[in-house]
């Protein structure tokens, strides 16, 4: 028995070694997988607390935090979600409609600056985001910019042609700008 063969065997033993542990899904994206399979199943609390493992296994892993945002949203829980969006929109850099979904929230918390921000941001990235259309519309509505309102909630009112919440916001902003 030389020393070549044990080398051979102790190098292709590291090799196969490295492969599995490099092959394997982190623990996050594990922890993700589980969360998304308990939502399927309308496991919400459950997957929540999935959601948050993934997080603390992984704090840059970014799925888990778009996952928290959207389950926070469910529940009108606005700041919650708000801060979930915001972690969610640095980590991943190329989401689209997560800045039209900080948007939408930070609207709903009141907070019609950052909002304004946040939906323009998604114009950026996605100029046919009916969600930061609807959001730019309604606080332009609000600050009685109507051409702005008008502009913004029409495009929104094509993009949502069944939903009569929509409808009616631009029905309202066109009545008040005579354009009947």
């Amino acid at each position: 028995h030389d020393r070549s063969s044990d080398l051979t065997i102790f190098l292709a033993i590291g090799v196969a070694l490295l492969l599995y542990v490099k092959s394997r899904p982190s623990p996050a994206i594990t922890a993700f997988k589980r969360g998304e399979s308990l939502l399927a199943v309308n496991m919400q609390n459950e997957a929540g607390d999935t959601f948050l493992e993934a997080t603390r296994l992984d704090p840059k892993y970014a799925p888990p935090y778009r996952a928290l945002a959207e389950l926070a949203m469910q529940v009108n829980a606005f700041p919650l979600a708000a801060e979930y969006w915001q972690k969610y929109v640095k980590l991943d850099t190329k989401a689209k409609e997560a800045y039209s979904q900080l948007a939408y929230t930070q609207m709903m918390m009141g907070q019609e600056p950052s909002a304004y921000k946040s939906a323009e941001e998604e114009l950026k990235r996605n100029p046919e985001s009916a969600q930061a259309h609807l959001t730019l519309g309604i606080i332009n509505a609000r600050r009685s910019a109507a051409k702005l309102a008008l502009e913004h909630l029409e495009i929104a009112a094509n993009a949502y042609q069944s939903n009569s919440k929509v409808q009616l916001a631009f029905a309202k902003v066109l009545a008040l700008t005579g354009n009947l």
